[in-house]
């Protein structure tokens, strides 16, 4: 059997960590529009990473997870911004939690970036982590507001919206899991 490389160990671990956030949120407020808000955030955050990750290639992870190097940063862009911050918002804003919290959070989310920078699990282009700390608010924000226009009676839009956003989500994810598991023999 393979022995997990010590890269990986904090992905893994933060995984389990949002994983059983998220798990909580659902038990605890069982709020019917938590999935779609979640959704919602997450693409939010592949927008995000889009342009960041992607079009100007500001940084690179490096979970060693998976054996191609570009579909191994690309996994490491995918658990921050599908699973550790889109869940945290989710949270936060579900919960109605005020500011101090989100600001523990972006706090939470500063020491790990600062972390993965100083173990290797990340590096920086262009990027700081400062940005983050100074984004992070925006994204909470921006989640309080889709959720409680999700909570609405009329939220058709809202609804509308969510619904083509989480259609992208669900595809762009799973286009990504195609791609770890295609035959490079096939293209």
């Amino acid at each position: 059997m393979k022995r997990i490389n010590k890269n990986s160990v904090p992905f893994i671990m933060l995984s389990f960590l949002h994983i059983a956030l998220l798990i909580y949120t659902l038990l605890k407020k069982r709020y019917r529009k938590t999935i779609t808000l979640l959704l919602s955030n997450v693409a939010f955050a592949y927008i995000f990473e889009y342009f960041t990750f992607n079009v100007l290639q500001s940084y690179r992870y490096n979970p060693k997870i998976l054996k191609k190097r570009q579909l191994d940063n690309a996994l490491g862009a995918l658990l921050s911004q599908a699973i550790y911050i889109p869940i945290t918002g989710t949270f936060l804003s579900i919960f109605r939690l005020r500011w101090p919290s989100k600001f523990l959070a972006i706090i939470y989310f500063h020491l790990i970036e600062l972390y993965f920078l100083k173990i290797n699990n990340y590096r920086l282009h262009w990027w700081k982590p400062i940005y983050t700390s100074l984004l992070l608010p925006v994204f909470f924000a921006w989640s309080d507001f889709w959720s409680s226009n999700l909570q609405k009676k009329n939220n058709k839009g809202f609804l509308w919206i969510s619904t083509y956003l989480s259609l992208g989500v669900i595809t762009k994810t799973l286009l990504f899991i195609l791609d770890i598991f295609k035959n490079p023999k096939s293209g």
